[in-house]
């Protein structure tokens, strides 16, 4: 086989490391957003104090913000779920947010993942104001959240849900 023919199969396919990072990315999503139980051993991953966040995962908006947890996955490597719950809420205002920042997942995982969150629904593109980074977003407010994906100028890839106040207390994502 020629040096050329090995360069373009080498870029043709993720290496097989990387694509189960990326799965493993989508399995921490999956489990701890929209499942809510995400279960974390001290060989897998660690909360965070807020003095550790990184920039990298300093993700969600702060105003309102009640709670906030920061977990830094060891593997996948470069991922983070963070979790966030807000207060003093008007009827129809994001109550809880959810995210998984990664370097390591991949763009056709990713929109698997958010696609699974409302099969039926077309997500809708953006782009992020003043970035210009593209965003898309499935918004289901009669369901009672909002899911979303973003490609950010690093190339790591942002997914979140986030639920919707209805009008009753909110008990938050569940963290094991």
């Amino acid at each position: 086989m020629s040096l050329l023919a090995l360069a373009l199969l080498s870029q043709a396919a993720p290496p097989p490391d990387a694509e189960a990072a990326s799965k493993a990315a989508v399995q921490v999503f999956e489990q701890g957003c929209v499942q809510g139980a995400l279960k974390l051993s001290p060989g897998r991953a660690r909360v965070l104090k807020d003095s550790e966040v990184p920039p990298f995962a300093d993700v969600l908006d702060k105003s309102g913000l009640a709670k906030l947890v920061v977990v830094q996955m060891y593997y996948p490597p470069a991922t983070y779920l963070v979790s966030g719950r807000y207060d003093h809420l008007q009827k129809h205002s994001i109550a809880n947010q959810c995210v998984v920042i990664s370097r390591v997942l991949n763009k056709v995982d990713a929109m698997t993942a958010l696609m699974a969150t409302a099969p039926k629904a077309k997500p809708v593109v953006t782009y992020h104001p003043v970035m210009y980074f593209p965003e898309w977003t499935i918004d289901q407010p009669k369901q009672g959240f909002m899911s979303r994906m973003r490609i950010n100028d690093d190339n790591s890839i942002l997914i979140e849900v986030a639920t919707y106040n209805n009008g009753t207390p909110q008990a938050g994502p569940k963290h094991q």
